[in-house]
């Protein structure tokens, strides 16, 4: 639990200027980090290099039977606003997803 003269300089640090008291309730998103819900055989990974996109795309083209071509320029465009992550069972990839983030969001 963060004590509330350290909250007061860590809130000020940031800008927060003091006024009336008011009720604010805050809860530290960093200390959180959710239990993997894969099964304990998989490892999901965050990709943190374009240049690992092109896995992706090979997995996504073994598992339709055709060519995705076009999906590693798609992928690559999208590269500052979103993050990927890819699935692995015995070192094989065996699945992979992303999710797209708002320009606008930090």
């Amino acid at each position: 639990m963060i004590e509330a003269t350290s909250l007061r300089e860590r809130l000020r640090s940031v800008g927060f200027e003091e006024g009336e008291p008011e009720s604010l309730m805050v809860y530290e998103t960093r200390k959180f980090t959710p239990r993997p819900v894969a099964a304990e055989d998989v490892q999901i990974v965050r990709i943190d290099s374009e240049a690992s996109l092109g896995e992706l795309v090979r997995l996504q083209e073994t598992v339709w039977s055709r060519s995705f071509e076009w999906l590693l320029d798609a992928l690559r465009r999208m590269w500052s606003c979103t993050s990927f992550y890819a699935a692995y069972y015995q070192d094989q990839l065996v699945g992979s997803g992303w999710i797209r983030w708002s320009p606008s969001i930090d």
